[in-house]
């Protein structure tokens, strides 16, 4: 077959996304289009051979239209944000929206909530109230969901933090268990059955390095513990989902430190750049990477 020629099938691909936007915006296109299709299905093109075909201005046009088709990547996809609000989650709607999703946002009950809603909203996500805390509060948001329609993936993105303390000045109070682990648990168990099961699945679980116990620094007991938990509960929820022959896809991704409100404002790594990182391994993401925990780059981290 044609398509299986390297000289050609490079081309295939971005081209054959391009044609109808090309042949609708520039119709003297058409006629070199239709001689690009002979020399493909006769074999006979040669990739420096393209460039003759086209005129500077429609080679910029195919260039701009395979761009806005690539942005467009999200239609007909929906993901859930938890934690939307601001930082890592907010930042995650704006890229996302930007691609065509459908995205769902949560904010807290407890949170200055209107004026969150309303930012969401201005992005183009759909808002929901969701209480990480709240088992009922998370039911009603999935059949929220469930009502407008199938959800693609969830990313469990809620975040808290406490001022760092030595271990000797914790209490029940202040450690984050039941936010980091009871959240992401809940979140998955009331949101894994809406999701399409088709592409399959997926689930993001934002971790971070000090979830590593190979990272043995010290201090920040409570959030260590409580992601090293998260880590575990992705690689059960994996194994589990394998088992069943069920198809979603689970990960836990470090976002790298980034500057947000929960950091301080500190971080070293661009807060944009590790949630296009996060995105692309989202969407590469399958049944065989599942159970996986990563840096926003893709590279593995150590358990």
């Amino acid at each position: 077959m044609w398509a299986s020629d390297t000289n050609s099938a490079w081309i295939l691909v971005p081209f054959v996304r391009s044609v109808v936007c090309t042949i609708a915006t520039h119709v003297n296109a058409a006629v070199r289009l239709h001689r690009l299709a002979v020399c493909l299905l006769h074999n006979s093109l040669l990739p420096t051979q393209l460039a003759q075909l086209f005129t500077t201005e429609e080679r910029a046009n195919l260039t701009e239209q395979a761009k806005q088709l690539r942005r467009m990547k999200g239609l007909g996809k929906s993901v859930l944000v938890i934690g939307a609000s601001r930082g890592i989650g907010l930042q995650f709607v704006r890229t996302l929206v930007e691609q065509k999703y459908t995205v769902w946002g949560t904010v807290r009950p407890q949170s200055n909530r209107v004026p969150a809603a309303e930012m969401l909203h201005s992005l183009g996500a759909k808002v929901l109230v969701l209480d990480f805390l709240d088992e009922q509060s998370i039911i009603a948001a999935s059949k929220a969901i469930e009502v407008s329609g199938k959800l693609d993936v969830l990313i469990n993105c809620g975040g808290a933090d406490t001022a760092p303390r030595s271990w000797e000045e914790e209490t029940q109070d202040t450690i984050l268990t039941k936010f980091k682990i009871m959240g992401p648990f809940l979140a998955t168990k009331h949101f894994a059955p809406l999701l399409s099961p088709g592409s399959p699945g997926k689930i993001i679980n934002i971790s971070s390095d000090p979830a590593s116990i190979k990272d043995t620094d010290g201090g920040r007991m409570s959030y260590r513990m409580a992601k090293a938990s998260l880590n575990m509960q992705t690689a059960s929820r994996a194994a589990d989902f394998k088992a069943s022959n069920t198809n979603i896809a689970i990960v836990a991704v470090h976002p790298g430190r980034v500057p947000t409100d929960l950091s301080g404002g500190k971080g070293d790594v661009d807060l944009v750049e590790s949630v296009q990182g996060m995105v692309k391994i989202m969407e590469g993401m399958d049944m065989e990477s599942s159970g996986r925990f990563l840096y926003y780059n893709g590279e593995e981290m150590s358990w």
